[in-house]
């Protein structure tokens, strides 16, 4: 049977990939940054439609890049980004099988609803159910019955663990 992973861990993984993350949106959004430095010291018209324009292109590309990332990859990658790549973790149904791309759109989808409603609030509360309750799972591993496991060193040599049915 598949190992629930630490929070410890889980925790680490996440700041891993939020750190990935932001530091490649902040590469895509640098053209934006100069637009809006160009508007405030010279704001003509042409720089000001310059900003918006250069803002929603990068705020898109955005948006794709982070939805990629959550969903995209761990698809391909059997339930894992790079951060749990990293730190050997993997997410999988709640039956143990592997993730598809429509459970992981429920969850990341909830998660990123759930932060954005609760500013931010949803973080902690999340992290106080993965320490304290019995399951160890956060509210969008409930809502798209899911969880995060550790990946024995049997899994990488072909050995089944947990239940694949």
């Amino acid at each position: 049977m598949e190992r629930i992973a630490k929070t410890s861990v889980r925790l680490m993984s996440t700041v891993f990939d939020f750190i990935t993350c932001f530091a490649i949106s902040l590469i895509i959004i640098i053209g934006a940054i100069l637009s809006f430095v160009n508007a405030l010291m010279s704001p003509t018209s042409a720089d000001v439609i310059a900003l918006f324009v250069s803002s929603l292109i990068a705020g898109s590309l955005v948006v794709i890049f982070v939805l990629v990332y959550l969903i995209a990859i761990p698809t391909i990658w059997k339930g894992q980004t790079l951060g749990k790549r990293f730190f050997r973790i993997k997410l999988v149904k709640k039956d143990g099988s592997d993730i598809d791309i429509k459970t992981l759109f429920v969850r990341e989808i909830t998660r990123i609803c759930l932060l954005i409603v609760s500013v931010g609030c949803s973080a902690l509360a999340n992290f106080l159910s993965l320490t304290i309750s019995k399951s160890h799972l956060a509210f969008h591993d409930v809502i798209a019955s899911t969880r995060v496991v550790s990946i024995s060193e049997n899994a990488e040599e072909g050995v089944s663990y947990g239940n694949t049915h």
